[in-house]
């Protein structure tokens, strides 16, 4: 009621700056939800495209990864491979010393 009595004070040309001030005050609200929209959509553009990027990473380098893993498995196995014929050279050598001690 108050604000209704206060209305009814104003004069004609209170009232318009009233109004203009208003009138102001949303355009500056209606721009800065246009720069807010402008900004979500760049954020969002930039988030696309480091998913993108973030996805073709993975395509290159998990198969690479996995290559190397796979590279690390055999140079592990013919390191195993290489011991075994060394230990059974090693046999040999002490079993050819047996014999001719043997012998002799």
């Amino acid at each position: 009621m108050k604000a209704w009595i206060d209305l009814h004070q104003m004069t004609e040309t209170e009232m318009n700056e009233e109004i203009t001030a208003k009138n102001e005050k949303i355009k500056s609200l209606e721009k800065e939800k246009i720069q807010l929209t402008n900004e979500t959509k760049d954020l969002q553009t930039k988030i696309v495209a480091h998913e993108m990027f973030e996805t073709q990473l993975k395509k290159k380098i998990f198969p690479k990864v996995h290559a190397v893993r796979n590279l690390q498995n055999e140079k592990t196995q013919l390191l195993n491979d290489l011991k075994a014929p060394q230990e059974q050279i090693k046999e040999h050598i002490i079993n050819d010393k047996k014999q001719r001690e043997e012998i002799n």
